[in-house]
């Protein structure tokens, strides 16, 4: 009996001899809890015995150093195994991380052994198991959305000329008691007017019905101003009184002395005969502003003798057909859309007044350029004045049209490709693109009558192949600052803050620069410094697009080196999924130049976070073209054809956190916050940086030197 229980024991001692425990399916890298979406692991154990497996209770325990105890929980430590009669290859241990990832140089990885207790004795594994609860080191990018529609404005100086047509026709002498003549009244008032004018704008004076009259007993008759003779030394042509119209003073600027040309002129003549004032305004515009865009001001106290009507029934006569000026005078407006013509109806009745009106509705076949104002002799002045008040500019396409007065902004402009804008008759050289976010500020230039869409010419810049514009292919610094701080001593510290504003340009002051539809920034230093968080903004109030970026953290003595390339169309995702069809996680296939990835999302506080994992072990080439953490996630539509090439994305507010483990996680944030309602209409693409970078537009890379600006403490 002795015997045989010696020999149990020997065998049972035996049996607890020559132990292993090897972890199954752990990388050389160890187990990462560095993630803040993931606290636990589990580890799968093999336990493995020299000789024959025996039966019993064995129990597996996780050894940490001491440091790690609040770090690394295991929730089931020692917890009794049963082992059999072969290898054992499935306990598992869950490892907990406690609170969030550690950051920071403080934070190590530990080092963890496995021990296997059996029959009383411990055996160790040979090598430990690294755990890593530290964050990895991360690089966020927070790219700001654009406002969805643009902002035009159209500004310049007012300086379109003015020509005056005053009449002097024989009715200006008429007077109401206690008062002026008519013709006292409207010198007295042209005198006024001209003083609220001034240099650099210009005016001409044309009068009409001062020289030549019908003779009262024989309508073949004419009969002549002795007094315009005398007055200006010249003589009267023999002319029927329906051409008696003339230009007194040509163009001038209205300066001093120019004011004082026209006033001293205007009081010299004396109303005489009749009211040519068709063929006046129709001269004015030909002649006195040389067909140039302007503003016509006639003054006139009765009916247009020249518009071929019966001056008692206010009706079209053939009697008088051969004097009608209307068709020409139609004719010539529409050849000279940029100018503008009112007409101070001085003194009419309503019958008058009335007649007036249809024949100027005959001569102005848009009813866009010809004003009619009615006046008294009290507010004369003020109609007359009413001529400068600002004509307004166009934008318009195809299915919009908006007016707004020069300097005065059009607002929530629908982005796209083909605007026009035009301003008393003047056009930009080509259509006007306007893109989300815009503010396009083209400027008047009346000397030249055409737009400028002006820039500065930044001196540091650099380029890629030249484009046709309105396509940019230019990449200029605006401006770029380092803001220092100092430490309690004084001494400025190593790192600042960085802004950077950057433009794209095309060099032609006379076109718009187009908004990309897609563009990528890298900004890096000669070191390989790499900044932990750059935010970027689109900003376009240099006239141009451009983009602000902050850098809370740069090296002082570093350039910054800016790589840039974008395109003017969409690139096309590789794979585009619904996101209420997409599994939680995703397994995302390799297709042509995108990478296979593990994705997953979360929609925590109205916040979708995307994330992408690569597959273990796959290698990263050398330009990192097929690296995951450079695959684009957007989330959109592709429409009724549910084609990807025809797939819109949303613009969001988006946070890109790349990490060194090469997972990348991206945030869309909108301002009202994202349900699962909305997002269950919505698709989420994929577009590899290959793809991006196909057909580029890719300037050199620009070095940027920051100006240095000291903080106040």
């Amino acid at each position: 009996f002795a015997r045989a229980e010696l020999d149990k024991r020997n065998q049972l001692l035996d049996q607890s001899d020559g132990w292993s425990v090897t972890p199954a399916a752990v990388s050389s890298a160890g187990i990462d809890l560095g993630d803040s979406n993931q606290q636990d692991a589990d580890i799968r154990w093999k336990l493995r015995r020299e000789g024959a497996m025996p039966q019993g209770t064995a129990s597996l325990t996780l050894r940490r150093p001491a440091d790690a105890a609040e770090t690394l929980t295991v929730p089931e430590n020692g917890t009794p195994l049963g082992v059999q009669d072969q290898a054992a290859d499935s306990f598992v241990l869950k490892v907990h991380r406690e609170g969030a990832p550690g950051e920071g140089d403080d934070c190590q990885a530990f080092d963890v052994y496995a021990d296997v207790f059996f029959r009383g004795r411990i055996f160790s594994a040979a090598e430990p198991i690294v755990i890593d609860p530290c964050a990895a080191e991360k690089y966020v990018t927070k790219r700001l959305a654009r406002p969805p529609t643009g902002t035009v404005t159209v500004s310049g100086d007012d300086v379109r000329p003015f020509a005056f047509v005053l009449d002097m026709s024989g009715s200006m002498t008429k007077t109401r008691p206690g008062e002026d003549s008519r013709h006292r009244i409207a010198v007295d008032t042209f005198d006024d007017v001209l003083k609220s004018l001034d240099a650099p704008v210009r005016a001409s004076l044309r009068v009409f019905g001062h020289r030549v009259r019908y003779d009262t007993n024989d309508k073949s008759k004419f009969q002549k101003n002795n007094v315009y003779e005398d007055e200006f030394k010249r003589k009267i042509p023999n002319m029927d009184p329906q051409r008696d119209t003339e230009v007194l003073v040509p163009l001038t600027t209205l300066d001093n002395a120019g004011r004082k040309q026209l006033g001293d002129t205007i009081k010299r003549v004396e109303p005489f005969g009749s009211t040519p004032l068709l063929r006046s305004i129709k001269l004015a515009i030909t002649q006195d502003l040389s067909r140039k865009p302007g503003i016509v001001l006639a003054v006139t106290d009765g009916i247009a003798t020249d518009a071929g009507i019966d001056l008692d029934t206010y009706q079209l006569d053939d009697a008088y057909a051969s004097s009608d000026q209307s068709a020409e005078l139609r004719d010539v407006i529409k050849e000279h859309p940029g100018t503008k013509i009112l007409v101070v109806a001085f003194d009419l009745t309503q019958d008058e007044l009335k007649a007036l009106r249809a024949i100027m509705k005959r001569c102005d076949e848009s009813e866009s350029q010809i004003e009619i104002v009615a006046s008294n002799r009290r507010d004369l002045a003020k109609a007359m004045k009413s001529a400068k008040d600002p004509i307004s500019w166009q934008l318009t396409s195809k299915d919009y049209s908006r007016n707004a007065e020069l300097g005065a902004p059009v607002e929530s402009v629908v982005p796209q490709a083909d605007y026009q804008i035009r301003y008393s008759g003047i056009a930009p050289a080509s259509d006007v693109p306007v893109g989300p976010g815009d503010h396009i500020q083209p400027r008047v230039n009346w000397k030249d009558k055409s737009f400028s869409f002006r820039r500065e010419l930044y001196a540091n810049w650099t380029r890629a192949a030249e484009q046709a514009a309105p396509t940019p292919w230019m990449l200029r610094e605006v401006d770029s600052e380092l803001l220092q701080f100092r430490n309690e001593e004084g001494v400025p510290l190593e790192f600042g803050e960085v802004t950077v504003e950057l433009l794209l340009d095309h060099g032609d002051q006379k076109r718009p620069v187009r908004q990309p539809v897609e563009v990528e920034f890298r900004l890096n230093a000669d070191d390989g410094f790499r900044a932990a968080r750059i935010s970027e903004e689109y900003t376009s109030e240099n006239n141009a697009p451009g983009y602000r970026f902050v850098i809370p953290s740069w090296p002082r003595e570093q350039k910054i080196k800016v790589d840039a390339a974008w395109k003017m169309e969409r690139t096309t995702p590789e794979t585009v999924k619904p996101l209420k069809d997409l599994p939680d996680p995703y397994k995302l296939t390799a297709s042509g130049d995108l990478p296979a990835a593990t994705v997953t999302r979360t929609l925590k506080n109205g916040v979708l976070e995307v994330r992408l994992e690569p597959a273990p072990g796959t290698p990263v080439s050398a330009d990192r073209i097929n690296d995951v953490s450079e695959i684009r996630v957007e989330i959109g539509e592709r429409g009724e054809l549910q084609d990807n090439r025809s797939f819109d994305p949303v613009e969001f507010t988006t946070e890109t956190t790349r990490l060194d483990d090469g997972a990348v996680v991206f945030r869309f944030m909108l301002p009202n916050g994202l349900t699962e309602e909305w997002l269950a209409q919505k698709e989420i693409a994929f577009t590899s940086r290959a793809s991006r970078m196909k057909g580029t537009i890719k300037p050199a890379t620009l070095d940027i030197r920051p100006r240095l600006e000291f903080a106040e403490n």
